[in-house]
């Protein structure tokens, strides 16, 4: 129950696109392929109504089928539908339980989402060890293990210990090195307050107007603080 908690703290509503793109992803058997195929062909520009619902319904279907077949994927993405307003009676118990199992069997995206409940709470180590997992993984795909990084580096930062603190700059500086939108901006803010190294505005900006140029909102904020003072 407590696991279940603090995740229903951190659960937030899954867009259709991510749902639909899941459904590729877990329908990895012959049976539910073809049905799941035949949805993604069939739904198109979908709202917030009543064949929003039924095709929610319907994918939820599908997810805990593939999930009972062992699916992470699919365990994921029931548990993110049951927490959504997209059934008819959204259950956080239920949804803690499948995204629990979906971390159980490795599901980076379960993984992330756990650290990030855990985060909120203030459970810095337990936040930690469900990146790490994610980090340290042979499966996981490389954005997947970027943004692990990223959110790892943001415990870290948290924490605000020294040492912690040079962890979170090399995590950051790597992730941007790699291409992630938010690594620079968070740079930024550590050079512009001086956070795990000297506090230096021209480098602050250098990174946050990457981050603008990004189209980080967050960035654009910054540096408008930075050229006012």
């Amino acid at each position: 129950c407590a696991d279940q908690a603090v995740l229903f703290a951190g659960l937030k509503l899954q867009e259709l696109a991510a749902v639909k793109i899941c459904v590729s992803r877990f329908l990895h058997t012959a049976d539910l392929a073809s049905e799941g195929e035949r949805l993604r062909n069939t739904t198109g520009e979908m709202s917030y109504d009543e064949d929003y619902r039924t095709f929610s319904e319907k994918i939820l279907k599908l997810c805990l089928r593939a999930a009972e077949l062992g699916a992470a994927q699919a365990m994921y993405t029931a548990g993110k539908l049951y927490a959504a307003h997209t059934v008819d009676e959204p259950d956080a118990y239920t949804a803690g339980d499948w995204i629990l199992k979906a971390a159980g069997k490795g599901d980076p995206d379960a993984l992330i989402l756990l650290a990030q409940a855990y985060g909120m709470t203030g459970d810095l180590a337990g936040a930690a060890s469900f990146l790490e997992q994610v980090m340290d993984s042979e499966t996981a795909r490389e954005d997947k293990k970027r943004i692990a990084t990223v959110n790892y580096a943001g415990v870290c930062l948290m924490d605000g210990k020294e040492v912690n603190l040079q962890t979170a700059l090399s995590y950051y500086q790597e992730a941007d090195e790699q291409g992630d939108l938010l690594a620079p901006v968070m740079l930024g803010k550590m050079y512009c307050n001086g956070m795990g190294v000297p506090q230096d505005f021209v480098t602050a900006r250098q990174y946050l107007q990457k981050g603008a140029d990004n189209g980080i909102p967050q960035a654009l904020m910054m540096l408008g603080d930075l050229y006012f003072e």
